[in-house]
């Protein structure tokens, strides 16, 4: 009885062997994505936007975002262009519902270089996180209020 077991326990113990090693082999591919093929992969809408009052990369203070900002669509296409969409509820019905935008990676691609018309996501931007699901970034900004030098943490999700 014991011999009986012994092959289809073995059997099991290589089935989940390969189990484990092409989960592994999964893992492994997001990663040996460039970071324009990252960032170019699908539209991205904001999951949080706040200011480091101290930049020690803790928000301090976030920003409440209304819906209609929530439902922002931002393409990044290759080439260096995209295409920043409005969504369904626009804050200003005055806004046009798609502005056209640039890009570019300088500084080792540590750095999203983005111009925007009329937004905060304009500027050198430090990126924090780009993977499949996530690109988070910072950039120093002066707050209109105070005039005192903050970073604004902005970040973006599938």
């Amino acid at each position: 009885m014991i011999k009986s077991m012994r092959s289809p326990l073995l059997f099991l113990g290589c089935l989940f062997s390969l189990a484990m090693l092409s989960c592994g082999k999964d893992n492994d591919e997001p990663s040996s994505k460039s970071k324009t093929e990252l960032l170019t992969a699908q539209v991205w809408k904001i999951s949080t936007v706040g200011l480091d009052i101290d930049k020690n990369g803790t928000v301090d203070f976030p920003y409440p975002l209304e819906d209609c900002d929530k439902d922002d669509k931002f393409t990044f296409k290759t080439g260096g262009t995209g295409i920043a969409d409005q969504g369904t509820l626009k804050c200003d019905p005055a806004d046009p519902q798609t502005t056209d935008f640039t890009w570019a990676f300088k500084s080792n691609e540590t750095i999203l270089n983005v111009s925007i018309p009329n937004s905060l996501l304009t500027g050198d931007m430090t990126i924090k996180t780009l993977d499949a699901s996530t690109l988070e970034t910072y950039i120093d900004v002066v707050d209109p209020d105070t005039q005192a030098n903050v970073r604004l943490h902005i970040k973006l999700i599938h």
